[in-house]
């Protein structure tokens, strides 16, 4: 069982993936879009299949429901080895994308990666560091300073 209970009845069920089978689930049976280890390009070509086939089952996508979960290093450098090498070997086979435009290094580097979210119609977003940073308070303070202005800059 699950307490307390969701305020919200029924809660939104958002789903992920990015494959087109993937796809059309989320337009059949989703209320939300939330792909992990994709860039700003992914959003933008999949999200219309997902409109699509939400259409075609007589359902809408709210406006507000589509998002990314963005991984991601705590401080600025290269990705390591291992995590770029699962990235191109399992998460991106075959595909020409350099892993450091899916999981940003350093807080410029996420805002930058947001920004370009946004710019897609992405509004929702799950930060998860790749590997622990150094302070846990330090870092989730400078996180939040980095990040914060871009929901300042967003008209509701």
């Amino acid at each position: 069982g699950v307490a307390p209970l969701p305020v919200q009845s029924p809660p939104d069920v958002w789903l992920g993936g990015s494959a087109p089978a993937e796809l059309r689930r989320v337009g059949r049976l989703g209320d939300g879009w939330l792909p992990s280890f994709c860039t700003p390009a992914d959003v933008e070509a999949g999200r219309p299949v997902v409109e699509a086939e939400a259409a075609a089952h007589g359902r809408a996508i709210d406006p507000e429901h589509w998002g990314a979960l963005v991984p991601y290093l705590p401080e600025p450098g290269p990705l390591p080895g291992a995590l770029a090498g699962v990235l191109r070997a399992r998460r991106r086979p075959g595909e020409d994308v350099d892993p450091a435009d899916v999981v940003p290094a350093g807080a410029d580097a996420v805002v930058a990666l947001l920004e370009r979210f946004v710019a897609v119609g992405t509004s929702k977003f799950v930060l998860v560091p790749v590997v622990e940073p150094a302070s846990w308070p330090g870092h989730l303070a400078a996180l939040a300073a980095a990040v914060g202005p871009l929901v300042s800059r967003r008209s509701w």
